[in-house]
C-alpha cells in the first residue's frame, strides 16, 4: 500500500512539474519585451549608434512599423532634399523577446 501511494505521489509530482514547465515556456512566448514604438526606437538607436555612430540621428524622424508576425521594423529617413542620395539604417526586432533579427544600412 505504501509503495502504491509513493508511486502515485511521484507521478503527480512529475506531471505537475511538466505542466508548470510547459506553462512557463508558453507564458514567455506571450510577453512583450518590446511593447511599443518608443521602446523599439530606443533599442534601434542604441544598436545603430554602436555600429554607425552619432550620424544616425541625421536620419530622424525614424519610421516604425509592427508587422503581423510581431516584428518591429525601424528605419531611418532620408533628410528632405536628399531623395535618391545615400541610404538609411534598418533593424528588425522581435516584439515578444527582443531578439534582433536583422540590422543593415542601405546605400
Amino acid at each position: 500500500m505504501k509503495v502504491k501511494i509513493t508511486v502515485f505521489v511521484i507521478i503527480i509530482l512529475i506531471v505537475s512539474s511538466i505542466t508548470l514547465l510547459y506553462a512557463k515556456k508558453s507564458d514567455d512566448r506571450h510577453r512583450d519585451y518590446v511593447p511599443d514604438e518608443e521602446t523599439a526606437t530606443k533599442i534601434a538607436e542604441v544598436i545603430w549608434v554602436r555600429i554607425y555612430g552619432q550620424t544616425i540621428y541625421n536620419e530622424k524622424p525614424f519610421i516604425v512599423h509592427l508587422n503581423d508576425n510581431g516584428v518591429w521594423t525601424v528605419s531611418g529617413n532620408l533628410p528632405s532634399g536628399d531623395e535618391g542620395v545615400g541610404g538609411v539604417a534598418h533593424i528588425e526586432i522581435q516584439k515578444y523577446d527582443c531578439e534582433i533579427l536583422k540590422v543593415y544600412h542601405t546605400r
